[in-house]
């Protein structure tokens, strides 16, 4: 695949200053690794622990991005990883929309990790022209040969960890927003 990527001189800066968490909706999940190793810091990725999420840290790690698994049960281990990951110098990549859905329905759990970390929160958008779609919730974006496009863009604020769940609740509406916007961009100038 041959990348343009916008934005990322951008999000460089913003990994410089610190832990950055990488939003992207579910369907990118297969075009974002060969991307977000390029970053000029190291990237993680949150992966469920079903039989897809195994498949899904298999790849990445092949790629050259860490996974963490968020275990349901063990969620607070896995959060405490990602947390340790981020103070350490790494960006931390999540689906707003997952592991599961709705598709493109931003959950609170990005903007949750974001304030714990204290960290801002980044867009990442992918797109290829001809790429075929996965069946399934997500419409999986499957990757081809040949141009494909990765836009970063700085997301909404990060509301304040002790605002309460009403507040992370409306950051992951603003979140939506933000992301969908990203994405029709993209998918707008895809090559």
């Amino acid at each position: 695949m041959r990348w343009t990527v916008r934005g990322a001189d951008a999000l460089g800066e913003a990994l410089a200053d610190g832990p950055v968490v990488i939003a992207l909706w579910h369907e990118g999940l297969l075009l974002a690794p060969p991307v977000l190793v390029r970053l000029p810091a190291p990237v993680a990725s949150v992966h469920s622990p079903r039989p897809i999420g195994r498949v899904g840290s298999a790849h990445v790690a092949r790629l050259g991005l860490a996974p963490i698994d968020m275990r349901p049960r063990q969620a607070l281990a896995g959060q405490r990883e990602a947390l340790r990951w981020m103070r350490a110098g790494g960006a931390l990549a999540m689906a707003a929309d997952g592991p599961s859905g709705p598709a493109r329905i931003a959950k609170a759990a990005v903007v949750e990790m974001a304030a714990a970390a204290r960290a801002p929160i980044w867009l990442a958008a992918f797109a290829q022209r001809g790429a075929r779609r996965l069946p399934g919730w997500d419409g999986t974006l499957w990757p081809r040969r040949g141009p494909a496009l990765a836009l970063y863009a700085p997301g909404p604020p990060v509301p304040d960890r002790r605002a309460g769940p009403e507040a992370a609740r409306d950051a992951a509406g603003a979140l939506t927003r933000a992301l969908e916007a990203l994405r029709e961009e993209a998918a707008a100038d895809a090559p």
